[in-house]
């Protein structure tokens, strides 16, 4: 694995610690959490932007950016677009609010380094899973992606992008059977450990369930879906929204990045 790749993780963790502390502290009023978690939001952006140059760098790979990935507009709005404190405000207890807070930062974190790679020329990822994982997750572990396919999550998901290209993402890509195999995913249960252990294909034991994943605002998707479709007043554009409406037109999808601030 790539170091910058790990110290990435760790880095992104200590700002998790950071806003599960501050959530605890600002409870019972959500919206007290706001400015200390848009500040965080904003650091985890700024790191998640780094490491996309730190991992390119450490591959070799020259790959330079169609512009410069603002921070600042990953701490303006809730991940899925809404006024952030209105997201906080829905919280009814104080472990809900930490659960909200670590998915905002790490989708901060996340979502700029995707604005990175999407800034790029033939420039995709792989994922990178912190095992234990779910089963869900340990599918997709390794699997290389193109710079628009939305990174698939849910609540407390702390997969990371690796940027990458396809003909080197084989030197960065993780082993989901390994991770199957070593007791290294949580949920899976008897029946499937044992068809797995046997040999049978894990992606189609694990996609024989109902697989769900939930937006930043605890709404349920599909595993094909990361925002909700369409928008709403008042809601922000997210980078997810600008990949799908852009399709394979990575130079449209870069100027939208611009026009709402991603990129600079």
């Amino acid at each position: 694995m790539l170091r910058s790749a790990l110290a990435h993780y760790r880095s992104q963790q200590r700002l998790q610690a950071v806003a599960v502390a501050a959530a605890r502290s600002a409870w019972p009023a959500p919206a007290r959490l706001t400015p200390v978690l848009t500040v965080v939001m904003r650091r985890a952006a700024q790191d998640g932007a780094q490491a996309v140059d730190d991992m390119l760098a450490e591959q070799n790979i020259e790959a330079p950016a169609d512009g410069v990935v603002s921070a600042a507009a990953f701490a303006a709005s809730a991940s899925d677009g809404r006024p952030l404190r209105s997201l906080l405000e829905q919280a009814q207890t104080v472990r809900a609010l930490e659960l909200m807070s670590v998915t905002q930062v790490t989708d901060a974190g996340r979502v700029a380094a995707g604005v990175g790679i999407a800034a790029r020329v033939d420039v995709g990822w792989t994922r990178m899973v912190n095992p234990p994982c779910c089963p869900r997750c340990a599918v997709l572990a390794g699997k290389f992606f193109r710079w628009n396919q939305g990174f698939q999550r849910h609540p407390g998901c702390d997969c990371r992008h690796i940027p990458t290209r396809e003909d080197t993402a084989g030197d960065v890509r993780t082993d989901p059977r390994a991770l199957f195999t070593q007791g290294k995913v949580n949920g899976v249960t008897k029946a499937e450990q044992k068809a797995i252990s046997e040999g049978a294909d894990h992606s189609q034991v694990i996609n024989a369930r109902r697989a769900l994943y939930m937006d930043p605002a605890g709404r349920r998707l599909t595993s094909e879906s990361t925002t909700a479709h369409g928008r709403s007043p008042g809601v922000r554009l997210t980078p997810e929204q600008i990949y799908r409406e852009s399709g394979d037109d990575r130079v449209e999808a870069v100027r939208l990045l611009k026009r709402f601030g991603y990129l600079l």
